[in-house]
């Protein structure tokens, strides 16, 4: 009876730890998730846009260097025409672009391009303080902008009138007509006003200006100090994960094929969720660069919308190809667990069957050696 109670406490307790290895193995797929999905976000960021390479690539992709010194530029040099456009500077622009063609290569226009993306991207990736230009606008907003009315109006109330004993006009002509002088006096200090109103409003626009270009600089900042933190988030997410899978892995080793299956779930939801942005935003992105129209030629509005399109398609591959591999990769380590799963239940089942026979061939064997009764 005892022994009985015993094994019944120890099937209690194997079942309430089997469900709580379910319950953590839960968690942490769920947690396992989005930290696969961050790590894949800020790879693309650090491989495509935030990588001075990748530009470089989708640039001699686009052929956009050639198509430049060819098509892009001398169409906007035949546009700049002169009030009276002739024959002899119609000449002028075609030799100008001639000019051009010339001295200007695809090969010196790449080398000059490719080391401002160099130097854009080391600036980028150079944490920054933005105090000291925070500090200037707020100094420009508060101190120099409402000069220009401050002065306005100090000249419009120091404008003297003609009884005035100051009026310096009065004092050199004591004869001058008041009248006529306090009408034309009268007359300055309302185009002062005038002016003075719309200085103000100007004032109230430079100033509302002002506070928008203080917040870009703030997100600009903001923007380098990710940057130069971005490898770290990066390990950051890859530590995660691994933690992440090393905690299913203990709570589930001693099953082959429970742990194949729980650790391909959160892989294979993740790239689910991975592709479906990548195909739908990037589909998106296609549309609407292709519909851009921006105000410059034709041939330079091709090349730009060449350049973006490119540059779209890449970035979204980049997710798309990462998502793809991880979501083949999570399906065949999940169809894997089931196969193991379906190999451990035949070899169950037969070692459950022979065991059945043994016993059935034993009590046979009983039987026979029982004497038999008279």
């Amino acid at each position: 009876m005892a022994k009985n109670k015993k094994s019944a406490k120890t099937k209690q307790i194997q079942e309430k730890n089997k469900n709580l290895k379910k319950v953590l193995s839960i968690i942490f797929v769920i947690l396992l998730v989005p930290s696969f999905i961050a790590l894949v976000d800020l790879s693309t960021l650090k491989a495509t846009i935030f990588n001075a390479d990748f530009h470089k690539q989708n640039l001699v992709e686009a052929n956009a260097y050639e198509r430049i010194i060819d098509d892009g530029v001398p169409s906007i040099i035949l546009t700049v025409k002169s009030e009276d456009d002739n024959i002899y500077s119609y000449l002028v622009r075609q030799g100008v672009i001639l000019a051009w063609k010339k001295f200007v290569t695809p090969e010196w226009l790449q080398q000059q391009t490719e080391l401002g993306i160099d130097r854009g991207m080391a600036y980028l990736y150079t944490p920054g303080d933005p105090d000291e230009i925070l500090n200037y606008i707020q100094t420009f907003r508060s101190q120099i902008l409402p000069n220009a009315s401050r002065s306005l109006n100090l000249i419009e109330t120091s404008i003297p009138t003609c009884e005035d004993p100051n009026n310096i006009l009065k004092a050199i002509w004591p004869n001058l007509d008041c009248v006529s002088m306090n009408t034309t006096l009268d007359t300055v200090r309302t185009e002062i006003a005038n002016i003075s109103d719309q200085v103000d409003q100007v004032e109230v626009q430079v100033n509302d200006l002002s506070i928008q270009v203080e917040q870009y600089i703030k997100i600009f900042f903001a923007l380098r100090g990710f940057l130069a933190n971005l490898v770290t988030y990066i390990w950051i997410a890859s530590l995660l994960c691994g933690l992440f899978i090393a905690a299913i892995v203990l709570l589930q080793y001693r099953n082959i094929a429970s742990m194949l299956k729980w650790l391909a779930t959160p892989f294979l939801i993740a790239s689910i969720l991975v592709l479906i942005p990548a195909y739908a935003v990037g589909n998106a992105f296609a549309v609407v660069i292709q519909s851009m129209v921006l105000n410059l030629t034709p041939a330079m509005n091709n090349i730009i919308i060449s350049i973006l399109s490119v540059t779209s398609a890449n970035t979204f591959g980049f997710m798309k190809c990462f998502g793809w591999w991880t979501f083949g990769i999570s399906l065949a380590v999940l169809i894997a667990g089931y196969i193991v799963e379906r190999v451990n239940w035949i070899k169950f089942n037969k070692k459950v069957k022979s065991s059945y026979q043994d016993v059935i061939h034993k009590n046979g064997k009983k039987k026979e050696k029982q004497p038999k009764k008279k």
